[in-house]
């Protein structure tokens, strides 16, 4: 996979991970050189936790094969060279990929553990080889039809065919911005997403879709070469990330309109002499200059039509489910949110009831509670509360404040 990414950024439209034009640059992707820094950053106590979370799910991922993994190993090891060379080298690759999942500094981490779960596989097998020699093929066929029980005790959580909000979030934010617009995206499942609804499905192809996280001066000349009809910034241009993003706005920004999403902190993008500032629209905000007459109350009539259109499409998340999905549905909650505060203020009593209504059905303080354990238990981190479900019963009591042409 990691040499697939710099050749999928060579392409054209370009996948936005890793540097295709220097050989430094394609070796240090392949070699993963930007991600060595997360390796080693996990607490003690957290590693514990993880490999207890680890050691209490492992029937769920292998069934039966979490006990026939140990007499597999074991029958391996008596049974010549060759055979304890195949054990060593099964055990070799569940200690490391296990190793690498506890201290691998990042809250999903659960793929990076495949690699174990294969290696008890195979002593598994293994051991049902030896079981054969000494009972016959039949005992050996009924125990291997027992790990079939693993796809109904393991189906339901991983099951996600019906699920559409990731596709349905990017869909939603590309409807969301001018279709000129310059959208300034954060975070791998919804930027990814988009990527594919453009290139595959051609949904809003005027839109400009800059990933904050991956802008690197290479990155800015695939731009460049893809919408050379716009100023983009010199690739030379120092810094990554933010400080690219910031000065691909002010290029843009006379040009074109920008939009940036609600995970986007404005402290780190917006200069700091306030001659910009960020209008709610809906699951993003728009970038616009300090000064301007903006018709608030039209445009969160707009929104909330959208929002409450998709919410009521959404379906229910349970406690469980993935983290990427909880913090997806918790940014239309909070959408809702905030499009319903501003209704409030300008006394749209009704519409803003609604849209709270549709915020509250999202069950936020559910997911908040969920997404702050998981964190903990995961990263050892406190994730900071918005505490939604607070913020619609402070909306629902405070005046309505009159109305904005």
């Amino acid at each position: 996979p990691l040499v697939y990414l710099p050749l999928a950024s060579a392409a054209d439209p370009y996948l936005d991970m890793g540097d295709p034009e220097t050989w430094e640059g394609f070796w240090a992707v392949i070699t993963a050189a930007p991600f060595r820094g997360l390796l080693g950053g996990v607490p003690l106590r957290v590693m514990a936790d993880r490999a207890l979370l680890l050691a209490s799910e492992l029937h769920l991922e292998v069934g039966i094969m979490a006990l026939a993994a140990w007499p597999g190993a074991a029958a391996l090891w008596t049974r010549g060279e060759a055979a304890r060379g195949l054990a060593a080298a099964a055990g070799a690759l569940i200690l490391a990929s296990a190793s690498f999942t506890l201290a691998y500094d990042i809250l999903d981490y659960e793929a990076y553990l495949i690699p174990t779960y294969l290696g008890i596989c195979l002593l598994g097998g293994a051991c049902f080889h030896w079981l054969t020699g000494m009972t016959g093929p039949r005992v050996t066929a009924a125990l291997a039809l027992t790990t079939l029980l693993g796809l109904f005790l393991n189906f339901q959580r991983n099951d996600q065919s019906e699920q559409d909000l990731v596709e349905r979030l990017a869909r939603d934010t590309l409807a969301s911005v001018a279709p000129d617009a310059l959208l300034l995206a954060h975070g791998d499942a919804s930027a990814t997403a988009m990527a594919y609804l453009q290139a595959v499905k051609g949904v809003a192809p005027g839109v400009r879709v800059v990933r904050i996280g991956n802008l690197a001066p290479w990155s800015l000349r695939q731009l460049a070469a893809r919408y050379p009809e716009d100023p983009w910034p010199a690739p030379q241009t120092p810094g990554q990330g933010m400080a690219l993003a910031r000065s691909v706005m002010a290029a843009l920004l006379p040009g074109r309109p920008v939009f940036v999403p609600l995970s986007v902190d404005p402290s780190q993008l917006l200069p700091r002499d306030g001659s910009l500032g960020l209008v709610p629209r809906g699951l993003v905000k728009e970038v616009r200059r300090r000064g301007e007459r903006i018709p608030l109350r039209r445009l969160a009539r707009q929104d909330a039509g959208r929002l409450l259109t998709s919410a009521a499409k959404i379906k229910p998340l349970p406690v469980g489910a993935d983290m990427d999905l909880k913090s997806l549905q918790l940014g239309y909650a909070l959408a809702l949110v905030n499009t319903g505060e501003l209704l409030a203020r300008f006394g749209d009593a009704g519409l803003a009831r609604k849209c709270l209504d549709a915020a509250l059905a999202l069950n936020p303080g559910l997911h908040e509670a969920d997404m702050a354990e998981e964190v903990r238990r995961k990263g050892g981190q406190r994730m900071p509360r918005v505490n939604l479900e607070a913020r619609v019963r402070a909306i629902l009591t405070a005046p309505a404040r009159g109305s904005n042409p």
